[in-house]
């Protein structure tokens, strides 16, 4: 059920800049947000300075029963929950401010406690809401602890606010980097284990964003999401293996031809991070150039160009859609192994040899395509990941239910 709840929350509690998500509902957390003096305890706040900075003054906690299951009722729980806790913030910062205090900051809670469901914190990525996380559990843990003793008691609200808007805490904040193009962003690539695929998610990855890495081999997916582990640090998610726990990147088999293989990709993607937020569908040149024998092939993907058209009108204004049209990819392709290759060379009468690799082999397949091209270069999977960039950015934030060509130039592909 959270993972119903999870992408509608991202979007509420991302107001004002988005968040990206750990949901943690092992049976410890699922004790305290179940528990009678769970909200009661929740709601004094903090103790802690170290804690807050992270989990804000106080999580917001659901005032819901489990034992419905009606996501509806959450929903509008929750709703009321945020715009309250919103109130409550800027009452804070109104009553404790003082001359010279820093602009009240986002005031949307960075952890969410639903009961039989547990625990969501939030952060500006993955690293962070991790912390988030820990943080609140050692906040439970001091709750515990002086409960068994005697009575919790948090800080004082206008020393919490002292810590929480110091100059010096104020400074820091001020001197971190700016911010990658997709921080705080969340993609999911299709067909990331090779070619294009494995090339876009190394791209989006650079510029910030997490990326669930989404291929029919799980062996596939997960090599691309070690490599990028292996650059930019922490580990990866694998489905069954405690997935929300994931770094920049988690590696997921999904069969795009099974609709209930395709739901559970979705759901995972969800539970590792929160939400997601780029469409962008590969199509081809083929979609607009007919040819003889590829019947089937190019009238999918003239189906896939409309169904971008269609999705945009159906899902505007809250998600542009939008595609790419690659002529043929040769290089890192598993559409074309070496017997596919050889086949094409003698095809078009291109000299070769047996002896030759399939890189080399593939070289000279790719540069027999690239001159029937105006560019007369070869396309690569890393043309293709740049423009998808282009269009999972904000530099094209005025443009959906478009298809860009990355063909070289056909001159038969030309929009007419």
């Amino acid at each position: 059920m959270i993972a119903e709840i999870i992408p509608w929350l991202r979007g509420q509690v991302s107001s004002e800049r988005r968040f990206v998500g750990t949901v943690q509902d092992d049976p410890k957390m699922l004790r305290f947000a179940g528990s009678v003096d769970g909200p009661r305890l929740a709601n004094l706040g903090t103790s802690c300075p170290d804690h807050f900075l992270r989990t804000k003054i106080k999580p917001l906690f659901a005032d819901w029963n489990p034992e419905t299951r009606d996501v509806e009722a959450l929903r509008a729980t929750l709703a009321e929950g945020l715009a309250q806790y919103r109130r409550d913030y800027a009452a804070y910062y109104e009553r404790c401010r003082r001359p010279g205090s820093p602009p009240m900051r986002d005031p949307n809670p960075t952890v969410v406690l639903i009961p039989g469901l547990g625990m969501i914190a939030w952060g500006k990525n993955k690293s962070e809401s991790r912390v988030t996380a820990e943080f609140y559990n050692c906040a439970i843990e001091v709750m515990r602890g002086a409960e068994a003793i005697d009575r919790y008691e948090a800080m004082d609200p206008q020393e919490a606010f002292d810590i929480e808007y110091w100059s010096l805490e104020e400074a820091k904040l001020r001197r971190l980097p700016p911010e990658k193009e997709l921080d705080r962003q969340i993609v999911a690539v299709v067909g990331a284990g090779s070619g294009i695929g494995k090339a876009t998610a190394h791209r989006l990855v650079k510029e910030g964003a997490h990326v669930v890495c989404v291929d029919r081999e799980q062996a596939a997916a997960e090599g691309t999401a070690r490599e990028i582990v292996g650059r930019y640090g922490e580990g990866i998610g694998v489905a069954g293996t405690g997935i929300s726990n994931c770094g920049p990147a988690v590696a997921l088999a999904c069969d795009i031809t099974d609709r209930e293989s395709v739901a559970g990709m979705l759901r995972e993607a969800l539970l590792a991070y929160g939400g997601l937020d780029s469409v962008v569908v590969t199509t081809s040149a083929n979609a607009v150039v007919a040819k003889k024998g590829s019947i089937a092939y190019d009238t999918s993907k003239a189906a896939a160009n409309h169904l971008v058209r269609e999705l945009a009108v159906e899902m505007a204004p809250l998600v542009r859609v939008n595609a790419v049209a690659p002529a043929t990819v040769v290089k890192g392709s598993t559409m074309f192994p070496r017997d596919r290759v050889i086949a094409s060379l003698a095809k078009y009468e291109i000299p070769f040899a047996e002896s030759e690799t399939t890189e080399d082999l593939r070289g000279k397949l790719a540069a027999f395509y690239a001159e029937r091209s105006l560019t007369r270069s070869p396309i690569e999977p890393e043309d293709q990941a740049e423009a998808i960039l282009l269009l999972v950015t904000a530099r094209l934030s005025k443009t959906t239910g478009h298809v860009i060509p990355v063909d070289g130039g056909l001159q038969d592909g030309f929009l007419r």
